[in-house]
């Protein structure tokens, strides 16, 4: 089974870049529904539900950090101040701002001298495909 790779491309440049290794955790990236309940009932003895407008909301993931140029890339990412879209490793792609990029230093060893992990924030703003 091969691994597919998350993807981020800027919208603006197209440029695109594939992460070395996926983030090993997320939040959903679908916003919770909101509903509206209207006095009285239906002729059929339902309430009257009005479902609202879905909002922007935040998506989380994190990873490890095993290299410098993983985490310079990251770093450069999370300064862009246009939309990205991210594909994740469903295929599913989303268009972003990306708001914020946490990586937290583990201690280092011969074998591995860069272990970082990091947590990456960002506000979804509509799925892509």
């Amino acid at each position: 089974m091969t691994v597919i790779r998350w993807v981020l491309r800027d919208t603006s440049t197209l440029v695109e870049w594939t992460m070395p290794i996926n983030p090993d955790s997320m939040t959903s990236p679908f916003a919770r529904r909101s509903f509206k309940f209207a006095h009285g009932w239906r002729k059929d003895q339902r309430p009257r539900a009005f479902s609202g407008s879905r909002q922007p909301h935040e998506w989380e993931w994190s990873g490890v950090i095993r290299s410098k140029s993983h985490y310079d890339s990251l770093v450069e990412w999370a300064e862009k101040s246009v939309a990205v879209d991210v594909t994740d490793h469903l295929g599913r792609t989303f268009r972003v701002f990306l708001s914020e990029f946490a990586p937290v230093d583990r201690k280092a060893n011969a074998q591995v001298p860069w272990r970082l992990r990091y947590t990456m924030k960002a506000l979804i703003l509509e799925r892509v495909t």
